[in-house]
């Protein structure tokens, strides 16, 4: 059962169920044998009759916004079957998905994009996910394999996936979930019931922590580590290796080439290999604000629009619009960040701007923020000398205390931030 969590979305009655709620309102209120005075009453109980034998849909959970194959975009797709109920819809780019939809994949070069509530997923056929009913706060997702794998940035989203017992639980994290299907040899193969194939799990985290849970295992994955359970056996954790990072990178840079206006079937080779290198390098090293604006540099001339915003590490964070305003060359101009503590305890937090091109000087270098508060964080530029354009910095984030909260988030973090001289 991976799990890995997000902040709910409210619940949505879309216009057929509106349309029986009115209905059954309108029922009970214009009832001969209803008194008035218990109007509250039928009130009451037709919600229950509503909630038992109508249920209300649910605003699309998920969103599909991509499929490819042989890194071509597609607009509709057979070879992906979506499971609502008892039917069987077309799946076709843009297309909402519901809980307890089913996506189906077994052609092994079809990738499928979605978005869940924020968080965006690549599924790399053959693939099975289930997108489930919410047990709590964020996108619960069931997937099953046998050879694919699942890719997924959380982009700040707390996301749940299942499958076996397995558990993962992650936040603000770039991971992949690998799984395989070793059958039995010789006779053995002929006897599932009594020689069921192994199944392989493999948890690779590129950016932020994942807890994994499994029968008698419990432990945090860091970024640059990966899990691996074979069967019922205790999964081990080593460290990823290129040939994981080349792989992941892979996903990525066919992603971006299948969206290439280009048809030129030169100039797409070459750009996926330009892509995949750069991609690798994000993977290897997220943190690396460099890399992440290489990538968007060539997303751009490629004119292939980014995923997700630059962001060299986890950020849980929101930021002010005035960091990106203009600033007068030659003055000490004083930039703000609203900072807000996603944590549920008040921690402490140290600010650092960091830049190659400006000085800076906080106003406050350590700061305690409560739990759910926030508090604007305000440093000075040095802007005397400098020619007028676009510079870049970045404001570097640590919590000097995060670890005595289990899941709180990552004890570093990188904002990277615009600042234009005029």
């Amino acid at each position: 059962m991976f799990r890995i969590s997000l902040h709910p979305d409210p619940l949505v009655l879309t216009t057929p169920a509106k349309t029986k709620m009115t209905k059954l309102l309108a029922y009970f209120k214009n009832h001969p044998r209803v008194p008035r005075n218990y109007e509250w009453l039928a009130a009451l109980f037709q919600v229950l009759v509503l909630m038992h034998c109508f249920p209300p849909d649910i605003a699309g959970q998920a969103r599909i916004v991509l499929i490819t194959k042989d890194k071509a975009k597609l607009t509709a797709t057979r070879e992906v079957t979506c499971v609502r109920k008892k039917t069987r819809p077309s799946v076709v780019v843009p297309m909402d998905l519901e809980r307890g939809d089913r996506l189906i994949g077994d052609i092994r070069p079809v990738r499928v994009k979605f978005n869940c509530r924020g968080a965006n997923y690549i599924a790399s056929a053959p693939f099975d996910v289930r997108f489930q009913q919410p047990k709590g706060p964020g996108c619960y997702i069931g997937y099953s394999s046998s050879g694919g794998k699942l890719s997924a940035k959380t982009n700040g989203v707390h996301t749940h996936v299942q499958s076996g017992v397995a558990g993962m639980v992650s936040r603000y994290t770039t991971y992949e979930i690998r799984m395989t299907r070793i059958k039995p040899l010789g006779l053995a193969r002929y006897l599932p019931f009594l020689f069921p194939p192994r199944v392989t799990i493999e948890w690779l985290v590129f950016g932020g922590e994942v807890d994994v849970k499994l029968r008698g295992f419990s432990e945090t994955i860091r970024q640059g580590q990966k899990a691996i359970a074979l069967g019922s056996r205790v999964p081990m954790v080593v460290p990823i290796t290129s040939e994981d990072i080349e792989a992941a990178a892979d996903v990525y840079a066919e992603i971006d080439v299948s969206q290439m206006a280009t048809s030129n079937p030169q100039e797409r080779r070459d750009a996926f290999v330009q892509l995949k290198a750069l991609h690798g390098a994000v993977l290897a090293d997220p943190e690396s604000l460099q890399h992440q604006l290489e990538l968007k540099r060539v997303q751009e001339t490629f004119a292939i629009p980014p995923a997700e915003p630059i962001q060299p590490s986890p950020d849980p964070q929101e930021r002010s619009n005035d960091s990106n305003l203009p600033t007068p060359t030659g003055i000490a101009t004083a930039q703000t960040y609203t900072f807000h503590n996603r944590c549920r305890k008040p921690h402490k937090f140290r600010f650092t701007p960091q830049s190659q091109s400006f000085a800076y000087r906080p106003t406050a270098s350590e700061v305690a923020v409560g739990g759910g508060g926030s508090t604007d964080v305000r440093f000075e530029v040095d802007t005397v000398g400098k020619k007028p354009g676009d510079y870049l910095g970045e404001l570097v984030i640590e919590c000097l205390d995060c670890k005595t909260e289990r899941g709180c988030g990552p004890a570093s973090q990188r904002w990277p931030f615009n600042l234009q001289i005029q």
